[in-house]
């Protein structure tokens, strides 16, 4: 699989864990956390250290957009989540290698626009 399509691939689970509580078949927080960390693994070929760091993190940021949409309706615009995606996406990066930030970079720059557009369009 080429860097192309584990950042498709990558993107497309963060915007599926952002739609969470949309549906009855919506994974739980944990399974939510897991698929993202898990899709993360796969493209940034993290260790085993910063996968469990990246989990705990990526546990938070879930939990933090499901209480955010249950209390808005689940109607969360872009303008709600990017400050919350920013923090996930900065702590992660903390814990990179440089050529790691490269590829997250690019993954996230891929998730910012198509949740923008994902946005506009409601």
């Amino acid at each position: 699989m080429t860097a192309k399509h584990l950042i498709f691939s990558t993107a497309f689970v963060l915007l599926s864990l952002v739609g969470i509580g949309q549906d009855k078949t919506a994974p739980s927080d944990v399974e939510a956390a897991t698929i993202q960390t898990n899709k993360m693994v796969e493209l940034l070929n993290l260790d085993q250290a910063q996968k469990e760091q990246v989990y705990q993190i990526n546990l938070e940021t879930v939990k933090e957009i499901s209480a955010m949409k249950t209390s808005a309706g689940s109607q969360v615009g872009w303008d709600q989540l990017a400050p919350v995606v920013k923090t996930q996406q900065d702590r992660i990066a903390a814990l990179l290698t440089a050529d790691q930030k490269v590829l997250f970079k690019e993954m996230n720059d891929r998730y910012r626009e198509r949740m923008i557009e994902r946005s506009e369009k409601k």
